[in-house]
């Protein structure tokens, strides 16, 4: 029969390396944590920046829609196009003159907001 009053010497031993591991698991643990939570904020800019470069993208090209559609409409209205066609011709014109479509529907736009209408 084991005394109470008596420390077992290899008890005592046992839990101190078990609790001396259980804190290097610990602190490995909290590293790791550390690790991951500054990955997990760099990732977070990450995609904060490829949402505001989306976002950017995006509205540039609501933008340019606008300009386009009116050149468009120009095109329809002084040469009797389709739309479809009246595109295709900015098209043609942005591959002729190695241009974006945008920049050759301004120009077209302020062209014909410089000249003034014509009444037959």
């Amino acid at each position: 029969m084991v005394d109470p009053g008596v420390v077992d010497a290899d008890r005592v031993i046992s839990a101190s390396a078990a609790l001396g591991m259980a804190q290097a698991l610990v602190l490995t643990l909290e590293g790791t944590l550390r690790q991951l939570r500054e990955e997990v904020a760099a990732l977070e800019e990450v995609g904060d920046g490829v949402l505001r470069q989306e976002n950017a993208q995006l509205r540039a090209a609501l933008a340019t829609r606008g300009v386009i559609e009116q050149a468009k409409g120009i095109l329809m209205a002084r040469h009797g196009y389709d739309a479809e066609t009246a595109f295709k011709e900015l098209a043609q014109r942005s591959t002729h003159q190695r241009t974006k479509v945008r920049q050759i529907a301004e120009r077209l736009v302020h062209e014909a907001v410089a000249t003034p209408l014509q009444h037959p």
